[in-house]
């Protein structure tokens, strides 16, 4: 027998590699004799990475001579894996070589690269132009596309030409051309422009003039000679749209879609002799109203309009819940459908936030939006008291009074009293004309020909800073009262309340306006104070509504390259992780925001959940944890939560672990740092999705306000889903 002496072996145990490149963590299996050199060797061996990492732990760049030993690493210890900054070389025009040193890794957009040289040499992005083994680069591409490699070189051409492009209602973007570009060159950077324009603009609906000439796609700047400094004017391509009368008669307007419906009715006017007041546009059984666009309502070439006109009306019945019958006179072509006699009576239900109430829907405790109008009985004596009976004012509610009454030319449903008339004009459309009736007329020929009145009306509102900080101030001590927030906690409490916190606070902020004797023009103003006033400190420490809570669409665009920005993992609050190295090749991703003292984000996180067990398989999402909506000590609203204010970084982390805890929420949390910096650039609040895929943003929800709805979600996903099956 043959005894073997085996030397004592240290013990095995695992630590973990984090890398901001990685959507995973890297489990190693080491010894206390394993060194910096062998760890690194075999993470590069298992990323299969281009690049090249260094180690780094408690804020300490490790040597490759370290041992874990040395290091005093222990079983479950974290280091972090970084980057080597992507060493690129740019030559110039004249002949200089600027070395880049470029962080991150091989996804990096082309557009960053040209931000990077553009901070070195103060060469303006737009004036860039590189290329790569003889080809031009495309600011949405990445150097992986290119296969750009460290320490290649690329060559930077700068464009010579600065041209001016001015749209119809002054706007003006400022675009670094060459003048061999053509004019369908041009285009193409109009559209890359959209989100300035806040319009889309492709290509096929610009037209471009210069000093009157309307430019071809085919020829160059240089063929119109076109100088440094030239302004283009930009309009739209105009499209045929058809007008069918009430006679059957078909007229052709020349259009763009840009032109309102009051344009629209212009032109009529113009064509046919017809009085833009009397004319009722119908589309798809809808009547088109005046200040909205014809892109607004989706109408393209050769879209046929139906013309009505409102010059007579009829009395019909209405019964309302109680079972009341009243009286109201209306327009024959109020129903352009419909034969109103044969519609003698009416049924009224209420029109509520989650649908109609209907006995049988159990909706019982749903709470009725307010009334467009107060109707009122048509008694015969009224007519001869040369009373406007069977009116109310749109804005003060009053009814049976005698005196001026203002029609609105447009809407057959809008009236103002004689004292309404001037101040709430700006409350409705500014391009409406109002009608002035100074004796009711028989409700059976009613109205025949009205002459039209335009009339001016100017808002009453806080014309000094005093008299605003004033109204700010006490604001707050209403919100803060004990009123508004028992107010605040019985619509947070109950989510099938049909009203929410923004009701309460919009409710006791026009009725503040109201009794300092302003009109309602004047919350707004307030809601916006600390803009107008952004370095004075009594407005700055107002927490007004806009300031934490307004809800807003920001800039971003659907095709638009998404936004990167820093997060923090919740496990640890020294690692940053920027958000687009979490994309992985075609594969959707799926980014959305909130906090703890939201209520409908508790409410609906078993919804969220829901979604992502659906899509997990196929879809990569997120949750940020991003400045609490409604802290107790800022912006309190009754919540069942008592969340305050970050102050720090960790106390928000705290705030999310606390968060996915109480919703047992699935979708992996990550936090907006500091500086906000996502809220700034993505404006999530209130529960909006974003949807990305290699970058490149393809849906931008729509804000939920106090409902969720998940339609636009999925929708989005299962298209993206079926292109790729296809």
């Amino acid at each position: 027998m043959y005894l073997i002496s085996v030397p004592n072996l240290p013990p095995v145990f695992s630590i973990r590699i984090e890398a901001s490149s990685l959507y995973y963590i890297y489990k190693a299996n080491v010894t206390t004799d394993t060194t910096v050199e062998l760890l690194l060797k075999c993470f590069q061996a298992h990323v299969k990475d281009v690049f090249n990492y260094k180690l780094n732990y408690a804020g300490q760049d490790l040597q490759n001579t370290d041992t874990l030993k040395n290091l005093g690493l222990k079983e479950g210890s974290y280091i972090r894996a970084a980057l080597i900054p992507l060493k690129l070389y740019v030559k110039m025009q004249d002949g200089k070589v600027i070395e880049l040193h470029v962080p991150g890794y091989n996804n990096r957009s082309i557009y960053i690269i040209k931000s990077t040289i553009s901070k070195c040499e103060g060469i303006p992005v737009d004036k860039q132009r590189l290329f790569f083994c003889g080809k031009e680069l495309e600011d949405s591409s990445t150097l992986k596309y290119y296969n750009i490699q460290k320490e290649s070189t690329l060559e930077l051409i700068l464009i010579p030409i600065e041209l001016n492009v001015r749209k119809k209602n002054g706007e003006v973007i400022k675009l670094y051309v060459n003048e061999n570009d053509t004019i369908h060159d041009v285009k193409q950077m109009i559209q890359k422009y959209k989100s300035m324009f806040k319009i889309e603009l492709p290509v096929y609906k610009q037209c471009l003039l210069f000093c009157g000439e309307q430019l071809h796609d085919s020829s160059t700047l240089k063929s119109y000679n076109i100088q440094n400094e030239s302004t283009l004017e930009l309009a739209m391509v105009p499209f045929k749209l058809n007008v069918k009368t009430p006679d059957g008669k078909i007229i052709e307007l020349s259009v763009n879609e840009e032109n309102t419906i009051y344009e629209v009715k212009q032109i009529i006017q113009e064509s046919e002799g017809i009085p833009s007041y009397k004319q009722r546009l119908i589309f798809d059984r809808n009547q088109l109203r005046g200040s909205c666009t014809l892109k607004y309502f989706n109408i393209l070439e050769e879209t046929t309009l139906e013309l009505i006109l409102a010059e007579s009306s009829s009395l019909i019945h209405v019964r309302t819940l109680t079972g009341k019958n009243i009286v109201l006179s209306v327009c024959k072509n109020l129903f352009p459908r419909k034969d109103v006699k044969d519609i003698p009576t009416l049924h009224l239900v209420l029109r509520l936030r989650g649908g109609m109430l209907q006995e049988t829907s159990g909706r019982i405790d749903f709470n009725a939006l307010p009334s467009l109008m107060q109707y009122m009985q048509v008694p015969g004596r009224y007519l001869h008291d040369k009373v406007h009976a069977g009116i109310a004012c749109n804005y003060c509610g009053k009814s049976e009074w005698k005196g001026a009454r203002y029609k609105c030319s447009e809407c057959l449903d809008y009236d103002l009293c004689y004292e309404c008339i001037k101040i709430s004009k700006l409350l409705h459309d500014e391009q409406h004309n109002f009608s002035e009736i100074l004796d009711p007329e028989n409700p059976d020929d009613f109205p025949k020909d009205i002459p039209v009145n335009p009339v001016t009306i100017l808002p009453i509102l806080p014309t000094k800073k005093e008299e605003m900080l004033t109204l700010l101030q006490e604001e707050e001590k209403r919100r803060f009262s004990s009123e508004i927030q028992q107010q605040y906690y019985k619509v947070g409490s109950d989510p099938t309340s049909g009203k929410d916190w923004m009701d309460v606070t919009d409710q006791m902020q026009h009725n503040l306006v109201r009794e300092f004797g302003y009109s309602d023009e004047a919350v707004q103003l307030l809601r916006r104070a600390p803009q107008l006033y952004q370095v004075d400190p009594a407005f700055r420490t107002t927490q007004v509504y806009v300031r934490n809570n307004i809800a807003s669409r920001g800039n971003l665009k659907e095709g638009m390259l998404a936004p990167d920005c820093p997060l923090v993992p919740l496990m640890n609050d020294k690692t940053i992780i920027q958000l687009r190295s979490l994309y992985r090749p075609e594969r959707p991703f799926v980014l959305l925001a909130g906090s703890y003292t939201c209520p409908l984000y508790r409410y609906i996180s078993h919804v969220l959940n829901d979604i992502y067990s659906l899509y997990k398989n196929d879809v990569d999402f997120y949750m940020i944890q991003i400045r609490e909506a409604h802290a107790s000590d800022v912006w309190p609203i009754g919540n069942i939560v008592e969340v305050k204010e970050h102050r720090t970084l960790e106390e928000r982390l705290t705030a999310a672990r606390t968060m996915v805890e109480a919703t047992q929420l699935e979708i992996p949390v990550l936090a907006d740092t500091m500086d906000n910096t996502f809220l700034n650039l993505y404006s999530p609040w209130p529960f909006r999705f974003f949807v990305i895929k290699d970058g490149i943003l393809k849906l931008v929800g729509t804000p939920k306000e106090a409902r969720y709805d998940t339609t636009d979600l999925v929708n989005c996903l299962d298209a993206l889903l079926n292109e790729k099956i296809i």
